[in-house]
This record gives structure tokens, sequence and C-alpha cells, in this order.
């Protein structure tokens, strides 16, 4: 579903660079849509990470995605900075704030992942939301403990992310074999 969604970005060129790089970086760093819309060019860094302000927590963390999101984004800036509003914010909304653009609105973001999702056919309901879930999942079934899936997420303890983390019996099958594997060719 995700590469359908990105496919269908891409095929729309330049205009929806914004749309694309918001999708990317939703899918491969598990922030929250709130945390994403907020960050600004300066914030992002040379390694493919971000420090961000955590949502419901009190200290920062450090965010990555991959090297075609790091392109996307990359492109973004480039496109942002030339012929974009001046403004410190990645993904810039309508609206005006005190001291001129705002970032772009999670309802906005909301609205632009259903439109897409309903554009590629996806049948199931998607919210930007999903990519966090996708993400957490994901990292579950590579056997990565919650407690650093908790951390990566801006979750202060493993506990809050159980319902995210729930696998399947086959799931937990594929991992307990391949760790099987590797006790077995480590003794």
């Amino acid at each position: 579903e995700y590469r359908l969604i990105v496919e269908n970005l891409k095929a729309k060129g330049e205009d929806a660079l914004r749309d694309l790089a918001l999708v990317m970086l939703l899918h491969d760093s598990g922030m929250r849509v709130g945390e994403v819309v907020q960050i600004e060019i300066d914030q992002i860094e040379e390694d493919a990470s971000a420090i961000i302000p955590t949502e419901k927590r009190v200290d920062d963390r450090k965010v990555f995605w991959n090297t075609e999101t790091d392109d996307v984004l990359h492109r973004l800036i480039v496109q942002r900075v030339n012929s974009g509003p001046n403004t410190d914010w990645l993904f810039v909304g309508c609206g005006k704030g005190k001291s001129g653009e705002t970032h772009l609105g999670t309802k906005s973001v909301q609205r632009m992942v259903s439109k897409v999702v309903k554009e590629v056919g996806i049948e199931r309901r998607l919210s930007p939301h999903s990519f966090r879930h996708a993400f957490i999942h994901r990292w579950a079934k590579m056997g990565v403990p919650d407690a650093l899936i908790a951390q990566a997420v801006g979750h202060g303890s493993p506990h809050s992310i159980a319902h995210y983390t729930k696998l399947s019996r086959r799931e937990i099958g594929d991992i307990a074999q391949r760790n099987f594997r590797e006790f077995a060719t480590a003794a």
C-alpha cells in the first residue's frame, strides 16, 4: 500500500513533492503527524536524521529515515528555499501566523493521505497515524526490543506501545525460527 501511494505521488511530479516527502517521512521515521508538520528546515541533518521535540515528553529525540526519503527531503528544501514562502517550516500551510507563514496543519495532512489512498484504490481506512503503527509493527516484526521501539517513537515506556507491537502467530513463529537458527550457528 505504501508503494502504491509513493508511486502515485511520484507520478504527479514536483507539484506533489511536499506530499511525497510527508508520506515518506511518516513511513520511515514513526513520527507523529504533529511532530512531522513542525519540522523546520534547519533541523534536517546531513545523516538523514533530525532532532525533534517530542509531543508527549519533555526531552527531544533523534529520528532517522532512509536515503531515498533523504533525497526527496533535500529536493523539497531546494524547492522551498528557491520559490517557497519565506519561513523556516519545512512543510508550509496556507494560513498566516503572527510571524508570517504557518506550518502545515495535521488536518491538512489527514485530508491529503485520505485523498491519495482513494486515488490508488486502497479500500481500508488509512490515516497518517497508520504509518506510525506500521513503523512500530515493522520494528517489532524484526525482533527489535519494545524498549528500543518506545525510545525511537518518543514513548516513555515500552508498555505504552504494547497495542502497536502485537504480532500474528506466524510472525512470532518466524522470529523464533530466525533466532533459533542464529543460536544454533553460534554454538
